[in-house]
């Protein structure tokens, strides 16, 4: 029998032939390092990706439904009606914000002006169909693992402290811009290409807010009486005025509703000078002059005393306002909810619930006056 013992089968190589082989090997081990490195590379890179859509859904995400009311709408700014400041407000509810619950619109004569943020308490609008669920939910807006801290960092585990973990977090007013600095952990110039480049997202004033300048709702009168508001001079007229909530952190008032209102209800002649009807009974008239029972408002009113038309998106409350002259928001005691009498002395209020959703036309509503 033929047989090869080792030490002639090394003796068949050269030392050329050996070192070759000790090339080819070495190179393989390489390659393999490179590849399990890059494979963790591409994992951590995926990972950060993943966490900054879980970022800008935690804050506003909308998905739209071809089902009327299974839309779904949620995020920090639906509960609470502005942006974070920090990824800490997405995790732990930031101190003195009221919790998420059955929230009870207030009504102000007096807003600020320069915000439309109530000043005082006002009147509380506690009918069962107006409240609306606001509020920092107690489970926050970010998961984290279980049995975890509270804090979230990057995939590239690019560690820091609260507020942001690491991650690096700037914006001008009306955005919020947070930045993954990549494996680097350098704030790079944006041209910086591969896995050391930054990379980030930024929420938008037009991701969470609606513009809602020249936005119409129509008001229809199925009460039965006739509704006229006559301005005998001063200007008095009917308004929808909408309540926004705003959570805060201001234990001294907890007052957290914004309120934006509309023009003037047209009157008999659709003239300010006339004040505001809306036919009743149905006979097409209001005090022997032609008055149709559908009217329609325009947001805002002129004057140009409310800074700004954009709200959060999210659900709000709409009210129907008798004003006592043509200054809206100026404290005046005859500036109310319209309640469902003639002259809106008495009876029910006139409200609705309205939701707004981000890049998309603001709602088709009709406010319904009823007994």
């Amino acid at each position: 029998m033929f047989c090869v013992s080792p030490s002639n089968f090394l003796r068949g190589f050269t030392l050329v032939e050996l070192l070759l082989v000790v090339f080819i090997m070495s190179t393989m081990a390489l390659m393999a390092v490179d590849f399990v490195e890059n494979e963790d590379d591409q994992f951590r890179f995926e990972l950060t990706r993943e966490k900054l859509e879980s970022l800008e859904k935690s804050i506003v995400f909308y998905e739209r439904s071809p089902l009327p009311g299974h839309s779904l709408l949620s995020g920090f700014v639906i509960d609470n009606g502005k942006l974070p400041s920090s990824i800490q407000d997405l995790l732990i509810q930031p101190t003195a914000y009221d919790p998420y619950a059955l929230r009870t619109p207030l009504f102000d004569s007096s807003p600020v002006l320069a915000t439309g943020i109530n000043n005082d308490a006002g009147v509380p609008l506690s009918e069962a169909a107006e409240g609306l669920y606001k509020g920092y939910r107690s489970s926050g807006y970010l998961s984290t693992p279980p049995g975890s801290s509270t804090a979230y960092y990057d995939g590239w585990a690019n560690l820091g402290s609260p507020p942001n973990y690491g991650w690096s977090v700037s914006g001008i007013p009306l955005e919020f811009t947070v930045t993954s600095l990549g494996k680097d952990n350098l704030d790079n110039n944006p041209d910086i290409t591969g896995y050391n480049g930054d990379l980030g997202l930024t929420v938008k004033a037009s991701d969470w807010q609606a513009d809602i300048a020249g936005w119409q709702v129509a008001i229809t009168n199925y009460s039965g009486v006739d509704l006229a508001i006559d301005d005998t001079g001063s200007g008095a007229c009917l308004r929808i005025s909408i309540l926004v909530y705003v959570n805060d952190s201001d234990l001294a008032n907890n007052f957290n509703w914004k309120r934006l209102t509309s023009e003037c209800v047209p009157g008999n002649l659709s003239t300010l000078a006339d004040g505001s009807c809306i036919d009743g009974d149905g006979d097409g008239e209001v005090d022997g002059v032609s008055c149709s029972d559908v009217q329609v408002v325009t947001f805002p009113p002129t004057g140009g005393f409310q800074p700004t038309t954009d709200i959060p998106v999210g659900e709000h409350l709409l009210v129907l306002v008798v004003d006592d002259n043509s200054s809206p928001h100026d404290g005046s005691a005859g500036e109310t909810p319209c309640l469902g009498s003639g002259d809106c002395s008495s009876g029910n209020r006139t409200t609705s619930r309205v939701r707004f959703f981000p890049h998309v036309l603001l709602p088709n509503l009709t406010m319904e006056i009823r007994a």
